[in-house]
């Protein structure tokens, strides 16, 4: 029996998030447009995310509780919420976010009968003010790529566009048979987007942004205590370089060719990653090999230094007064 064609099924993988997982399912379940599942995949959480999941269960049937046993990771929670799906589309929803109420209305607006996946702009949210900020993109473009979607940053952003959340069809998933790379601890979704695209060929853009995203690092300067991604920058190129050559027949050598840049750009960085990782969680002795055996860390730390002596020397000189 095919579902209706405007029924979503909403994946929600969930790790350690009782904090935040009332605000993501209320948002889910506000949504305008109200035919809709949401699947929430536990992760193998040790706080009360599951009763919190439980108890609005029991007001709302539209929410499932999968429980799927330890601590897999965020791909293979999504892979498990597909599997259980129903709906026409299939939309990502994490668990420290939120979406506008009129999301996934304007979402499947902006598809109408001809797009298979639709992405829109990001909100930012800081957890530590509970403030909104946005949009996180200048603008989209109308047709994303795979070149758009591979590139470091994204035009007048520091980020780039792998944070976007798309809404698209469960049957281009099923006839591709895609999957997100369970190897995979994060950029997960980089990967999984890009091969949406390439399947698809391009994805349709709105630049409203109706997704809420919390930010790793809020305009307090401060980062945000529900996320816990760290670096993978040689497993990703390592998926990158594979998802290349499986899809090669596919890609333009523009495409190809964007794809090699994220890969070289990727094993470049992987040591200063590390770095910045090393001194946000005081692993030391982590430090201290880095700085012996990376000529790429030392140049980022002297960079660092450098920074913080112009910053003192344009700062104006403290005075006394006269005696």
């Amino acid at each position: 029996m095919r579902p209706p064609p405007q029924h979503v099924s909403v994946i929600m993988p969930a790790f350690n998030a009782a904090a935040t997982i009332e605000r993501a399912l209320s948002s889910a379940l506000a949504q305008s447009h109200s035919e809709l599942e949401v699947i929430v995949v536990d992760d193998g959480s040790s706080d009360a995310t599951r009763d919190v999941v439980r108890l609005i269960a029991a007001r709302d049937s539209r929410v499932r509780l999968l429980e799927d046993g330890g601590n897999k990771g965020p791909a293979a929670a999504r892979n498990a919420g597909f599997s259980a799906a129903t709906g026409a589309w299939l939309a990502l929803l994490d668990a420290d976010d939120a979406w506008r109420a009129e999301r996934l209305e304007r979402m499947l607006a902006v598809a109408g009968d001809r797009a298979d996946v639709v992405f829109d702009n990001l909100l930012g949210f800081d957890a530590h003010t509970g403030g909104t900020i946005g949009p996180l993109f200048p603008s989209l473009p109308e047709v994303i790529g795979v070149s758009d979607m591979v590139a470091m940053t994204a035009p007048g952003s520091c980020i780039n566009y792998g944070y976007l959340k798309p809404v698209f069809r469960r049957a281009l998933v099923s006839e591709a048979g895609l999957r997100f790379d369970e190897t995979l601890r994060t950029s997960e979704d980089l990967l999984f987007f890009l091969e949406l695209l390439i399947v698809s060929g391009g994805a349709t853009a709105t630049r409203e942004g109706y997704y809420v995203y919390t930010m790793q690092v809020g305009s307090s300067g401060r980062s945000s205590p529900y996320s816990h991604s760290k670096p993978y920058d040689v497993a990703v190129a390592a998926a990158l370089a594979r998802l290349r050559e499986a899809h090669a027949a596919r890609l333009t050598p523009e495409e190809s060719a964007s794809v090699q840049h994220r890969i070289d750009h990727l094993r470049a960085i992987a040591p200063v990653s590390d770095f910045h990782f090393a001194r946000r969680t005081g692993d030391i002795r982590k430090l201290i090999d880095l700085l012996a055996r990376s000529p790429a860390v030392r140049r980022e730390l002297a960079r660092g230094v450098a920074r913080r002596m112009r910053g003192r020397a344009a700062s104006p000189a403290r005075t006394t007064p006269d005696a």
